[in-house]
């Protein structure tokens, strides 16, 4: 049987990171791109499905992803327009507020994947799923996933940037619920979407479209996982935060990261014990916590390196 494949889509930006008003790192950046970075130090293989110009910044972010293992045959380069770019500011919280600037094709594509007959996985989310250039591509990789019965996990990762988009997002992020087996998501993110002020709020909701699990974070605070099975309730264990930009990302690829390892795919997904759950969680919020510990959108390479060795 062939090997497992991780497949990451989302948009590409490039991110400059600007604390108490002095650029402080300059570093390709997106929701799905540094989880597939994190998986990539990992030295698993890991696809990221994106775009970019075919202009200086995304010859960088083709450079730096094949620096760091990411496979780019399903990157596409466009030649009009720029690479998205993005400027984030650090507040006294440690969180990231964001201004973009933006120049796509007056056609957007994708190259789609070629998944394999239940083996592989895909993750998906953030703004590029619901955007209107971008949404019929979005569907198109999804449903070629699910036809070869990959794992599929979504992060919405929608913030308040994006509310008055809300009423004509929320169909297409309920969709994306549906059409997905594992729903990894912040409070603030199911506040805003749903008005839910609870993990038990948000999974009253998504029960309704089948057997999911909920993966509900809570920033530094507790982790909480429902499924039709199971009620995990974890706590975070506190850092002190140099920054959050690509903390939920680099929880996702935690989590991707124990499935792979785990061969935990969509057919035994629905078995896998609490056990086993909270292994995984306590992989992904170590993962979450290390990004915050530097500038860096996506796992170190020093923390790579030990978790390879088994330290």
């Amino acid at each position: 049987m062939k090997k497992a494949a991780i497949f990451c889509l989302g948009e590409t930006v490039f991110d400059i990171v600007f604390d108490k008003g002095n650029a402080v790192s300059a570093l390709p950046g997106g929701s799905c791109l540094n989880t597939a970075v994190s998986l990539g130090r990992l030295k698993l293989p890991v696809h990221l499905v994106s775009e970019v110009s075919d202009d200086f910044l995304g010859r960088r972010v083709q450079d730096f992803l094949a620096e760091n293992r990411v496979s780019t045959d399903y990157l596409r380069m466009y030649d009009s327009g720029k690479t998205a770019l993005a400027l984030a500011f650090i507040d006294e919280k440690r969180d990231a507020s964001y201004t973009f600037y933006k120049m796509y094709p007056s056609e957007r594509q994708l190259i789609v994947p070629a998944f394999s007959e239940g083996v592989d996985y895909f993750h998906f989310g953030s703004f590029f799923s619901l955007a209107p250039d971008s949404r019929k591509l979005t569907l198109i990789c999804i449903r070629e996933a699910l036809k070869k019965n990959c794992l599929v996990m979504y992060d919405p990762n929608f913030r308040k940037a994006h509310l008055d988009d809300l009423n004509r997002s929320l169909p297409f992020i309920e969709e994306n619920i549906y059409f997905s087996d594992i729903v990894r998501g912040s409070d603030e993110d199911f506040r805003l979407i749903f008005g839910a002020a609870s993990a038990e709020d948000v999974f009253r909701k998504m029960s309704r479209e089948g057997n999911k699990v909920l993966i509900y974070t809570r920033g530094s605070g507790q982790v909480t996982l429902l499924s039709n099975r199971l009620n995990i309730n974890m706590d975070v264990p506190g850092i002190q935060a140099v920054n959050t930009i690509g903390a939920g990302d680099s929880f996702n690829a935690g989590i991707l990261y124990k499935l792979y390892l785990k061969n935990i795919h969509r057919a035994e997904l629905a078995q896998t014990n609490e056990k086993t759950w909270r292994s995984i969680l306590e992989t992904a919020a170590a993962f979450g916590s290390h990004v915050c510990l530097g500038w860096e959108n996506y796992i170190p390479e020093s923390f790579a390196l030990k978790m390879i060795s088994g330290f």
